[in-house]
């Protein structure tokens, strides 16, 4: 089927692009350690983090509506899944702002892991890598809810290298085989890519 064939084409170069996405978010992250690392005192250093992720909030409160890169955000990740955000631009921004926030809040010390925002960041770009193609005009319409979940793994596997941990944990979450394979490939397109721009993971990076 020549259109199952073009889907999972897609699903490949989005893995490519998550890829890239999650070596770009390993190096923001530890780019941001390494500046507040700079201001010597720890609870000046943690304030200004906060500082900054509460005015991103704020923002985000007042453009949008709601905060969205409060907490772990699965409220987001299950809207985005459910299909009730699918406008690219707006799942693109979230992609970004979430990246950012958990860059600073972890690079302030705060106190988190990076698995959730992965989800969340990999959600977001997955969605909304379907929701441009299809606002492009692709002949055929792709779920938005089917690239998020793939994107979930692929981002998930990217940033922390871990392949089989990254597909089956995400399988677990939706029980939905027909992700299976579209997963598989995004994963292996992801850590390939990742690999070409970072040979360290987000947990090796700090050590090397």
């Amino acid at each position: 089927d020549p259109s199952a064939l073009l889907v999972l084409v897609l699903f490949a170069v989005l893995g490519a692009l998550t890829g890239v996405a999650a070596a770009g978010f390993i190096r923001g992250l530890h780019l941001a350690e390494d500046l507040f690392d700079r201001i010597r005192f720890r609870y000046l250093r943690h304030m200004l983090g906060m500082l900054m992720v509460g005015v991103l909030m704020y923002l985000l409160l007042r453009t949008l509506g709601q905060y969205y890169v409060d907490g772990v955000g699965y409220a987001t990740v299950q809207a985005v899944l459910a299909g009730q955000i699918s406008t690219f631009w707006l799942l693109g921004l979230l992609a970004v702002c979430k990246a950012l926030a958990t860059s600073i809040s972890l690079g302030s010390g705060s106190s988190g892991g990076i698995f959730s925002p992965s989800l969340f960041m990999g959600a977001t770009l997955g969605g909304g890598f379907a929701a441009l193609l299809n606002a492009a005009g692709l002949p055929i319409q792709l779920s938005v809810p089917a690239f998020a979940m793939v994107g979930m793994g692929a981002m998930v596997g990217g940033g922390t290298g871990a392949v089989m941990t990254a597909v089956t944990m995400i399988f677990e979450m939706t029980l939905d085989y027909s992700i299976v394979m579209p997963m598989i490939v995004a994963v292996a397109m992801s850590i390939g890519a990742r690999r070409v721009l970072s040979r360290e993971t987000i947990y090796t990076m700090k050590r090397s």
